[in-house]
């Protein structure tokens, strides 16, 4: 019996009887001899009281681990994004490795216009009621496209209402279940940037066949033009042995 109500388990774990709680029962309760004061005495597994209190530092610190990653993807992102520079009309290749991808892009806005969109839920505990923003969590989205938290704000939002706070982030339609299937779509085997990779791997490929078809041509034409230009230079010679041969007949009809 919790609170006076029956729940059961199939093992000793219980962890959806309790919402946000799991417990692991390890042995039976004492038993006590009860008297209800009315001459009535029965014996019963002794009751416990047990305080359960919310870990903020526990849950601010899982929340600057998931801020610490977003910031990484967003610096990650923002590096392979970044355009060449031009000095004197002379591009000096220093942009990222995928320089104006627009789908680069689109994934850094994506991420940042979920963030901030995303700015209700319902507690769903049926307690307080209350609707919360991520940004009334103490989260803020910084003008470069990164996340901080402040961790007072954090706090006292996780004591007053733990409940609305987890779901706004965690619940099936919180967050970081909507950002994850957001990216998963990108990351997953056959998922958007795998085809893109497939996609640019055959360009390259296609260029490569392309380069060494022209360099085999290239290689044929040379040894083409090197045989016509010897058998010129060649052909040239006898001109100059024939001319020379003429001009001292010549020489010898004149005298």
């Amino acid at each position: 019996l919790i609170d006076g109500e029956s729940v059961k388990s199939h093992t000793n774990q219980f962890d959806e009887q309790i919402s946000g709680i799991s417990l692991e029962v390890l042995k039976l309760s004492e038993k006590e001899t009860i008297d209800d004061g009315a001459g009535n005495i029965t014996t019963g597994f002794k009751s416990y009281s047990v305080d359960i209190t919310t870990d903020a530092d526990e849950a601010y610190n899982k929340m600057n681990n998931f801020i610490s990653a977003y910031n990484t993807l967003q610096s990650s992102l923002t590096s392979l994004y970044k355009h060449n520079t031009y000095s004197d009309g002379k591009n000096q290749l220093d942009g990222g490795d995928l320089a104006g991808d627009s789908q680069v892009k689109g994934i850094q806005n994506a991420l940042q216009t979920m963030i901030s969109r995303f700015n209700k839920t319902d507690s769903g505990d049926g307690s307080s009621g209350q609707n919360k923003t991520i940004f009334d969590c103490g989260l803020t989205l910084n003008k470069d496209g990164t996340l901080s938290l402040d961790k007072t704000k954090f706090t006292k939002s996780i004591n007053e209402s733990f409940n609305t706070v987890v779901n706004l982030f965690s619940a099936e339609d919180g967050l970081l279940k909507e950002m994850s299937t957001y990216v998963e779509d990108y990351t997953k085997t056959g998922g958007l940037l795998s085809d893109r990779a497939d996609d640019i791997q055959k360009q390259i490929d296609s260029w490569t066949d392309k380069e060494e078809a022209n360099t085999v041509k290239l290689e044929q034409y040379e040894t083409m033009l090197r045989k016509k230009y010897g058998n010129l230079d060649s052909l040239m010679a006898k001109y100059n042995t024939s001319s020379t041969y003429i001009s001292q007949i010549m020489s010898s009809v004149g005298k």
